[in-house]
């Protein structure tokens, strides 16, 4: 309502449109959200998938060097699981789990590697790259 050459608003009706407002961009960012994810081939199979990388590297014969220190494959999971959790949620695919989590380390940069029994070593992200497309969930 112009009153004086002001604007006045009835507090009563500006609250309910403010909550019509509030509640109409919930709704559509949530779709939007929906969309985004269903475009980038986010999938709710995630966990699952990764789950099957891990049994996988749990059966692996063979020692992860981190930064210089070997670990033992249950120990580089729960390293990756630890990481996983802090990204925030922001790695949602295979692919991305091995880009940002399983290849190197977040703070010296240093790349992962895997050491088999017969001692060649190898870099950690082909190798699990490789398992994860036999088990077809490098998607």
């Amino acid at each position: 309502m112009l009153l004086n050459g002001k604007i006045h608003l009835n507090p009563k009706k500006s609250f309910r449109t403010l909550y019509i407002l509030i509640l109409t961009s919930l709704l559509l960012s949530n779709h939007s959200a929906k969309v985004l994810y269903a475009e980038s081939g986010i999938t709710a199979s995630f966990s699952s998938d990764l789950e099957l990388l891990f049994t996988k590297l749990e059966a692996c014969q063979c020692t992860f060097i981190r930064n210089g220190s070997e670990h033992s494959p249950k120990e580089a999971i729960e390293h990756m699981r630890l990481k996983l959790k802090n990204s925030g949620g922001r790695i949602q695919t295979i692919p991305n789990f091995i880009q940002y989590i399983a290849t190197k380390s977040s703070f010296t940069g240093s790349i992962y590697k895997i050491r088999f029994k017969n001692r060649e070593e190898i870099e950690a992200a082909p190798w699990l790259i490789e398992r994860a497309k036999e088990m077809n969930i490098y998607r």
